[in-house]
């Protein structure tokens, strides 16, 4: 695991603020913060400090052409995991689905089969899938799907995974 260092930054006044269980309704004060990291990078002005409160922060942000301070509230921890949590697994079979997965992400170069790596044969997605921080291991179709590996099926919406995720 990583450790995340102790920071003691001074706030300065005029900050805004952004806590996991904050709201994006709130006025990102600190005692009414902002819910994401996301919204408060749209709605401060530049040259504004974000301090973020302790906790997981499931999102990923862009900053494009805005300068912000981003800094942890004093002595707490903040970390960006950009992984979403899955949950309504039907069983399907001796396989797992999740029906109305519509996540794709942007695929990598188109890869000949004679590219592809041992274990890995979809080597220019993106996707993972971890169960318990356990990676699981993508496939090009459902057909191969064994515990421990996963198949999205874009044109279906459906992902499969050969683990039980429960």
């Amino acid at each position: 695991s990583v450790s995340i260092k102790d920071t003691n930054y001074p706030i300065p006044a005029g900050a805004h603020f952004v806590a996991p269980g904050g709201s994006n309704t709130n006025p990102g004060t600190a005692a009414a913060p902002w819910q994401t990291v996301g919204f408060a990078v749209g709605a401060a002005p530049a040259g504004s400090t974000i301090v973020l409160r302790q906790g997981i922060y499931r999102e990923s942000v862009v900053i494009n052409g805005k300068a912000l301070t981003l800094q942890p509230y004093p002595h707490e921890k903040a970390w960006f995991k950009g992984s979403v949590l899955v949950n309504g697994w039907v069983k399907d079979g001796v396989l797992w689905r999740k029906d109305g997965w519509s996540y794709q992400f942007r695929q990598g170069s188109p890869m000949t089969a004679t590219q592809f790596t041992p274990g890995y044969p979809v080597p220019a997605s993106p996707d993972m899938v971890f169960i318990n921080s356990v990676p699981q291991r993508q496939l090009a179709s459902k057909a191969a799907v064994t515990a421990g590996t996963f198949y999205v099926d874009y044109a279906t919406q459906q992902l499969w995974i050969g683990s039980d995720p429960t």
